[in-house]
């Protein structure tokens, strides 16, 4: 409808009384329609809706994106209280806004994402106004890395360690074929585990779609990374999160060791050597016997089988017929 509108919730609703008073539970306290030069910028955007509207800590200020535009409104009573915007990329073009966050408690800093920039901005002028935000304004291009990067995703991180304003960023490279996330703290640099100068980083095969934030506590994060060929990935970091995945690991070691000696002893196979040895029959030789009368037969040569009985010698004899007595 080329507008937002802000909703408030009816606390004190019930079905009884809708029915009554013909309350609802959600009320619409006001519309309002897209400020003049930014609702031609709605139709070409490639997420619509998506990460494109945030509200402040304290729900005081509500931020809408308009192409590479971000407004900021004072929600109580609908009024535009100023707008930002990331700087150009490295040719000069300005990219629509994807995401937008605001990283801290304390201050209204707030984290931007294009397709290949990203950047932390004051809603107050930052840079220019040093009273406000200091120098912590900043903004990075990854296009300027090639061709084939862009930012995947981008979650903040509640406090991790003590340290505000950090977040989660995952960079996409190759054209979608790997992916590169890191823990990256609010001046843009990557945060290193605790007690080393190793960053926290992980790399991944493929192209990672969806991120979200598991666990969150002190140094130990859990992250869930979900990838365009639809494998999840579970990413860890700290101390607890190591024992953790340390005693899964050695879990699994007791159990297959306790398995192991009572797994039963299949035969998959038949044992033909043992069925050959049954079958074998035994070979009798038996010559040839030359034609002509009985009594010119010699048999004397032929070996007979071993047979038992005596009616069977008796007519083995009488038939054949033998030399002599």
């Amino acid at each position: 409808e080329d507008a937002f509108r802000v909703w408030l919730k009816n606390t004190s609703y019930s079905l009884s009384a809708a029915k009554e008073m013909g309350s609802t539970l959600w009320k619409c306290l006001y519309r309002v329609r897209s400020p003049s030069g930014y609702a031609n910028l709605l139709s070409g955007c490639e997420l619509m809706g998506e990460g494109l509207v945030s509200f402040s800590s304290d729900g005081s200020v509500l931020s809408v994106a308009y192409g590479p535009y971000l407004t900021l409104w004072d929600h109580a009573n609908a009024t535009l209280l100023t707008s930002v915007s990331i700087d150009s990329d490295g040719a000069g073009a300005s990219q629509d806004i994807r995401q937008v966050h605001f990283l801290t408690d304390s201050d209204d800093a707030i984290l931007i994402s294009t397709a290949t920039q990203i950047g932390v901005k004051s809603p107050f002028g930052g840079g220019t106004n040093p009273c406000y935000l200091g120098q912590d304004e900043w903004s990075f291009d990854f296009g300027s890395m090639g061709k084939g990067v862009h930012v995947s995703a981008v979650v903040p991180l509640r406090d991790y360690g003590g340290l505000r304003g950090v977040f989660v960023l995952c960079i996409s490279l190759g054209f979608g074929a790997r992916s590169m996330i890191s823990i990256v703290g609010r001046e843009g640099k990557v945060v290193c585990a605790d007690g080393t100068e190793g960053p926290l980083q992980w790399a991944l095969q493929g192209e990672v779609q969806s991120l979200s934030v598991n666990k969150c506590n002190d140094t130990n994060v859990e992250l869930l990374a979900i990838t365009k060929d639809c494998r999840m990935f579970s990413l860890r970091c700290g101390p607890e999160m190591q024992k953790e995945q340390e005693a899964i690991v050695l879990e699994k070691k007791r159990t297959l060791q306790e398995l192991l000696p009572r797994a039963p002893v299949l035969k998959i196979a038949r044992d033909y050597t043992q069925s050959a040895k049954q079958s074998k029959r035994r070979k009798i030789s038996v010559s040839s016997v030359p034609k002509g009368p009985r009594s010119a037969r010699d048999f004397n040569s032929f070996e007979f089988p071993a047979l038992s009985g005596k009616f069977t010698a008796s007519f083995i004899a009488k038939n054949l017929g033998t030399k002599g007595n």
